[in-house]
């Protein structure tokens, strides 16, 4: 049974390395400002929402 589970979560994490590689090797310029865009988002989100001292 464990074995069984150990196969099924190993095959899903090298799916998605395999998803992830392929989408990282045929970013666009456009995705990449986009992604970019995002990351900066986000941090300015992080950054905003941290507590002052």
């Amino acid at each position: 049974m464990i074995d069984r589970l150990t196969f099924a979560v190993q095959t899903q994490l090298r799916w998605y390395q395999n998803y992830l590689a392929d989408s990282w090797r045929n970013l666009t310029p456009m995705g990449y400002g986009c992604m970019l865009i995002g990351i900066a988002v986000f941090g300015w989100i992080l950054m905003k929402g941290a507590s002052r001292r």
